[in-house]
């Protein structure tokens, strides 16, 4: 079996769960002799192994592409933007937008509108993005006419596009991968453009697959799909391997993410107050960047909190060791989390985990505690309690490690691939 595999990112370069998970995919399908080509905007990772091959995106002759009457023109929206998308680095928002219609016979117009196409492919979030993800697209719906793939499975919506061209293009079952709506991004302002592509995708996919049962039911609430149509597959985890950890007598409570409301930070540093009010043996790292980044070390400063806080920013994998063996509490305060792999990973290092109500890890890791994120108080306390008492906190510890059984790649593989079969040979 051999799958067309589309995603945004990749180790070493991620912005969050998603290079991960998509990682871990690929290694718990070639464990069930599936062959993986996987296509990038940018590679910067090794480009082949075992069964996955890696590849860039390359450029298609325009003249071929212009020389063929295709559907893929019909309200395909091609964004001129000079800033960066909220939910990955900054708020601003983009500034214009036109639409490239269906050409037949002016396609001296349709080569014009498509020429800020023509860069390079860079990946990532930056200011081109949805250039590049139209520019991708096109791309990909050209590869998929040669490729002899027996599926297509796209990850998130940055791909969503490609892979309704590629299935248009190749007739192969297409299914697509949710790690994250633009509600889950957020909130109630969502953009509509990046809305519409979520749904389109969702619609021609033969097949959704989400993360957790938490997200399930938020694409049936929101974008209207049949509940028959979306299968949860949980995510596995990279165990973190364990560290020394520097001698200290304080208690180190830890938040690990983007600086992005959908991951709450504002909550972390709410508790964090709370908790100094107690005990000023608390310690507290937060870890990542983001857009609210400079936001939260000011409010950190006019508390005059500061000489208790850490902010070492974004944190590769190589860094995971330390940074967990000098954790006591891993503390997640997501607003919304179709997942949350960190907590997993937290859990794996030795280290308990607190969690959000709304992280859709919550259904692996059953035997952590779960608060919404902003019952301060309640956190608070309880975080509290299993400082004062150590035997709870290693009872609580022990408990959550036994959860991580249900939790592997190799899981992860053999449920997609289960999918993928009964899409290629349906009864």
């Amino acid at each position: 079996m051999k799958v067309l595999m589309l995603g945004w990112e990749y180790p070493p370069e991620i912005s969050g769960g998603l290079g991960v998970a998509c990682h871990g995919l690929t290694l718990g399908l070639s464990e069930q002799n599936v062959s993986v080509d996987f296509i990038l905007p940018k590679v910067t990772a090794k480009k082949s192994w075992n069964k996955v091959s890696l590849r860039e995106a390359e450029e298609v002759e325009w003249k071929k592409v212009l020389s063929e009457e295709r559907e893929w023109w019909e309200d395909v929206k091609v964004l001129e933007i000079g800033s960066y998308l909220l939910p990955y680095l900054s708020e601003e928002q983009f500034v214009k937008q036109h639409v490239v219609q269906k050409q037949t016979k002016e396609k001296t117009v349709l080569k014009e509108k498509l020429e800020p196409l023509r860069k390079k492919l860079r990946g990532g979030y930056g200011p081109d993005l949805f250039n590049e993800v139209v520019k991708y697209a096109i791309i990909v719906g050209e590869e998929a006419t040669k490729s002899d793939a027996d599926v297509i499975h796209a990850h998130d919506w940055m791909t969503f596009e490609a892979g309704v061209m590629a299935k248009s293009a190749s007739g192969k079952p297409l299914v697509v991968h949710c790690h994250s709506t633009e509600f889950d991004r957020m909130g109630v302002h969502v953009n509509q453009y990046i809305y519409d592509i979520e749904r389109k995708g969702f619609e021609a996919a033969d097949a959704v697959i989400t993360v957790s049962h938490q997200t399930k039911e938020l694409i049936h609430l929101h974008y209207g799909i049949k509940l028959s149509k979306i299968h949860v597959v949980h995510n596995g985890y990279f165990p973190v391997a364990a560290a020394k950890p520097h001698k200290r007598n304080t208690f180190n409570v830890s938040f690990l993410g983007r600086m992005v409301g959908q991951k709450g930070p504002e909550h972390f540093v709410d508790v964090a107050r709370e908790l100094l009010r107690m005990d000023d043996a608390y310690r507290f790292t937060m870890a990542g960047s983001g857009h609210m980044l400079d936001e939260l070390k000011e409010k950190v400063y006019k508390m005059n909190l500061s000489h208790y806080f850490n902010f070492p920013g974004f944190l590769n994998q190589k860094k995971l060791p330390q940074f967990f063996a000098d954790t006591d509490v891993f503390l997640l305060t997501s607003n919304s989390d179709p997942f949350g792999i960190v907590a997993l990973e937290a859990v794996s290092a030795g280290v308990p985990a607190v969690l959000s109500a709304k992280a859709g890890v919550t259904e692996v890791l059953t035997h952590a505690a779960k608060f919404d994120p902003w019952d301060t108080f309640s956190i608070k306390n309880f975080i509290s309690e299993l400082k004062s008492d150590p035997a709870r906190l290693k009872a609580y510890t022990k408990a959550q490690e036994s959860d991580l059984k249900k939790a592997s790649w190799q899981r992860m593989g053999e449920e997609v691939v289960s999918l993928y079969k009964k899409l290629i040979s349906p009864k």
